[in-house]
């Protein structure tokens, strides 16, 4: 989400990237052209002391933050259920889910809105850790490696 940040404001254009263990892919318009090198891998990388603002920038809009809001929120039984012995549907969870999370929205102190950050970066994302690994490419102690796909 840092990356995507930083690359659609340098670039002008929404950015989308596809991460995985093994990698991110970054999927640029036909005729963009990019110098290629370290110099240029290492300014894509975000510094490492803006990497979680530029990440709480971007997490609200994200629906991991949605899905992690509606099970904070049937958690503390925000998320009312028709009855102990049926069960709510889905799709009935997220429509009352995204309604509560429209109204818990105008008020950044509500205790489901901090559980649902709370929960994305320490449980889901590894902040630390991702600080770690950015000082190391900064360091060079990691390296960056571009690879050109057609």
């Amino acid at each position: 989400m840092a990356l995507e940040a930083i690359l659609s404001r340098r670039a002008g254009f929404e950015v989308k990237a596809l991460w995985s263990d093994d990698g991110i892919s970054l999927r640029f318009v036909d005729g963009l052209e990019l110098s290629s090198g370290l110099e240029m891998t290492e300014r894509w990388a975000p510094e490492p002391d803006e990497v979680e603002e530029l990440v709480l920038e971007q997490l609200p809009s994200t629906p991991l933050f949605a899905g992690m809001f509606r099970e904070a929120a049937g958690r503390s039984l925000l998320l009312p259920r028709r009855g102990p012995e049926k069960r709510t549907p889905l799709w009935a969870q997220r429509l009352k889910s995204q309604n509560l999370l429209a109204v818990a929205r105008q008020y950044p102190s509500f205790p489901m809105i901090l559980e649902t950050f709370r929960t994305c970066l320490n449980d889901v994302f590894d902040m630390p850790a991702l600080r770690e690994l950015l000082q190391g490419i900064r360091s060079r102690e990691i390296r960056l490696v571009e690879v050109d796909t057609e």
